[in-house]
């Protein structure tokens, strides 16, 4: 689907796994923490019928707010991604793509807001019902902890993945990505 509100896709997140997870499970939505430079989000807004993307920082929100104005489908909300995510009825929403990558170091910001990944998959895993794909970018497979049971996990140092069943990950060659 062709969206020319889209351009200057430059993202860490491989296109291939994107639409591969969207493809395999029939996912219809892409959820984002951390919309940082707005790439992910791009890519996400050309592969996906409806994308959801919170930033903490306001000049990085109102970045995205510029970017993305003229697409009606993508969705930029400023706050912190522990109170945004818990908005979603994970149990009830439809099959999802949920990007976890809001967390980097801010000066003068505490840990569990500049580091939310263990609150989001709190959260994320209370209504799962094993139909949300969630990738999490920058986090090594064997120290994730993960609070819930999930069919599979996969990936590399860059990226882990959770997924509702079983696939065959290896096609998305993950291993071609950087560590």
């Amino acid at each position: 689907m062709a969206r020319p509100c889209v351009t200057q896709i430059q993202s860490n997140f491989p296109v291939d796994l994107m639409v591969g997870l969207r493809d395999t499970f029939g996912l219809k939505r892409f959820i984002e923490t951390g919309t940082s430079t707005g790439a992910t989000t791009a890519m996400a807004a050309l592969a996906f019928p409806r994308v959801d993307t919170v930033e903490l920082v306001a000049a990085k929100y109102q970045q995205s707010l510029a970017r993305f104005k003229g697409c009606p489908h993508v969705h930029c909300y400023h706050g912190d991604t522990r109170e945004w995510i818990q908005q979603f009825d994970w149990a009830t929403l439809e099959p999802s793509l949920v990007y976890l990558d809001a967390h980097a170091p801010y000066p003068d910001c505490p840990f569990e807001v500049a580091f939310p990944l263990q609150h989001e998959l709190n959260v994320i895993g209370r209504g799962l019902q094993g139909k949300h794909c969630i990738v999490v970018d920058d986090n090594r497979p064997d120290s994730l902890a993960v609070p819930f049971d999930y069919p599979q996990q996969f990936g590399t140092s860059q990226f882990v993945a959770l997924v509702p069943g079983p696939c065959d990950w290896q096609k998305w060659h993950l291993t071609d990505y950087p560590d």
